[in-house]
């Protein structure tokens, strides 16, 4: 999500959906604890469903950008109304199809293991290490490569890029490609750890927004900084405090925010 800021100045508001829709592909494909797939077939590896969500979510998000968000590119009001309009239309279509039954999803690995004197599962540890490993590959790929060069220069300056022969339309849809594949990635991730339901999207978006903001908008850098400080903070809080929901972490946003407007790792503008 903050890629995609970075580059299209889109608050995309679905993206708790394409996160969601993740969840859902792991239950279809993997299945639950001594069910193989949720419509009665499915059994996969678990780790050939987490490359075939992040593909049929990255070519959802091709699909949205050339169809939806190319025509009012440049409108950012309108983008924001057009991505509320996604996460309503995909919420209410994924309850009207599963209901509001919550589902677990069979994890890839049985058991706990010990960690500093504490047990853990290991689909936890999992998600941990993916998610390292995936930041690593994206950042080594906006960094280090040409289509990543030009990712960058388009979030730097769009017209400049488009005057240096950077093709928009290509660099857009491959960015709403990518984003929407790690949202669905991050979906298969956790759906082993919490409950598939069609509440996922909602209670992962405002998280979203706070890591987003945190961090420094549009950067991949501020995306991991920001998530990784709202982590400790929730579970410092809930350790010693008790369950406060989201307050927490927007009380740290607010006293961030006060200090460093422009995030943790964001840039100051001129």
């Amino acid at each position: 999500m903050s890629l995609l800021f970075g580059v299209a100045r889109i608050f995309n508001f679905a993206h708790g959906e394409f996160y969601m829709w993740g969840a859902y592909a792991a239950l279809i494909l993997v299945g639950t604890p001594g069910n193989p797939g949720l419509l009665g077939y499915g059994g996969l590896n678990y780790f050939l469903a987490l490359l075939l969500a992040m593909v049929a979510m990255g070519a959802l998000g091709v699909l949205a950008e050339r169809v939806l968000f190319r025509p009012i590119r440049g409108q950012i009001i309108a983008a924001m109304v057009m991505s509320f309009g996604i996460a309503l239309a995909g919420g209410g279509g994924t309850l009207l199809v599963f209901g509001e039954r919550s589902y677990g999803v069979k994890p890839p690995i049985a058991g706990t293991v010990g960690l500093l004197g504490s047990s853990i599962a290991p689909g936890r540890l999992l998600v941990i290490v993916a998610a390292l490993g995936i930041m690593a590959l994206l950042y080594l790929f906006i960094r280090s490569t040409r289509t990543g060069r030009s990712i960058q220069a388009t979030a730097q300056d769009l017209e400049v890029a488009t005057i240096m022969g950077v093709d928009i339309n290509r660099v857009s849809a491959l960015t709403f490609g990518i984003s929407t594949a790690l949202a669905g990635a991050a979906g298969v991730l956790m759906a082993p750890v919490f409950a598939v339901s069609p509440s996922l999207a909602s209670d992962i978006i405002l998280k979203l927004l706070v890591v987003m903001v945190l961090g420094g908008l549009g950067t991949i850098q501020g995306a991991a900084a920001g998530g990784i400080v709202l982590g400790f903070i929730e579970a410092f809080s809930t350790y010693f405090i008790g369950g406060l929901g989201y307050i927490p972490g927007f009380i740290a946003l607010m006293l961030i925010l006060l200090v460093r407007p422009w995030g943790l790792v964001g840039v100051k503008e001129r």
